[in-house]
């Protein structure tokens, strides 16, 4: 005799917060830096706009946008997240 048993449960966490990815945290926090040296880099050049493949920023092209000097990165956001583990179970009877 075998029997399976499935299990679940689901929990509502509001405004719970999510971390973003470190690399793009670090993006985010090197855009002053890179506003302030692209004129060396490029001479006569105009800062893009937008990202392109010609030349890709990290202003333009990362996640979390433009910072400027002295401006807090924050490396989360906090959003509503809805959970639902599904647990199973199996059980089996030894026939002696």
């Amino acid at each position: 005799m075998t029997g399976v048993a499935l299990q679940e449960k689901r929990h509502s966490v509001r405004t719970m917060p999510l971390q973003f990815d470190d690399v793009e945290v670090l993006f985010a926090a090197l855009t002053p830096l890179e506003s302030a040296l692209f004129p060396l880099s490029a001479p006569g050049v105009p800062f893009p706009t937008t990202c392109t493949a010609a030349l890709p920023t990290l202003a333009r092209c990362g996640q979390l946008g433009q910072f400027g000097v002295n401006q807090v990165v924050t490396g989360w956001k906090t959003h509503d997240v809805l959970q639902g583990p599904v647990h199973r179970h199996q059980g089996f009877l030894r026939m002696c």
